[in-house]
């Protein structure tokens, strides 16, 4: 990333990726010039989206929010943004907007288990059990190793009192 930036010293990606490196490995100064990277005029989809991701690490979540909102401006329908929206929401304890974020991100990544893991916690959350384990054994029919689908499947199972599913889904792991 330092040769990219010695030969583009205006690459605001380049910039943004190595504050985001050196925020991570503790530098206090990359903090406030990752925060002027994602304000700077004609700031893209990655000066915001690397300022949310350590947002939502340092838990704020608002924060997180603004700064992904804004990614999404540059890159509308980006799997990714829409899957950290949907985490957010879920942080946030705002079931219906994280479903919202999460039904199009699964719908965009339909072959990555986890925006449909996440769907499927986002619709149980919002009182809707059946749609969750119908999107969890979707997810399944895919990603037939992925344990953490099959744990997910078992407590959905058992919270909606199917316990039918629920044995299968035990089993399955």
């Amino acid at each position: 990333l330092q040769r990219l930036i010695a030969a583009d010293p205006a690459s605001l990606e380049a910039q943004s990726h190595l504050a985001l490196l050196d925020v991570r490995e503790g530098n206090a100064a990359a903090w406030s010039t990752l925060q002027s990277l994602s304000e700077v005029e004609g700031a893209g989809f990655f000066e915001h989206y690397n300022l949310a991701t350590v947002l939502q690490e340092r838990g704020d979540l608002a924060g997180a929010e603004a700064a992904l909102l804004r990614a999404e401006h540059s890159q509308p329908d980006n799997p990714f943004v829409l899957t950290e929206l949907g985490m957010v929401a879920l942080g946030r304890a705002q079931p219906a907007a994280a479903v919202k974020h999460l039904k199009k991100a699964a719908e965009l990544m339909p072959n990555e288990w986890v925006p449909q893991q996440l769907y499927a916690r986002a619709l149980m959350l919002s009182g809707l059990p059946g749609q969750a384990i119908a999107v969890l054994n979707q997810a399944l029919e895919l990603h037939k190793t992925v344990g953490p689908l099959y744990e997910d499947l078992f407590k959905l199972c058992m919270t909606a009192g199917n316990v039918g599913g629920a044995e299968r889904a035990a089993i399955a792991l």
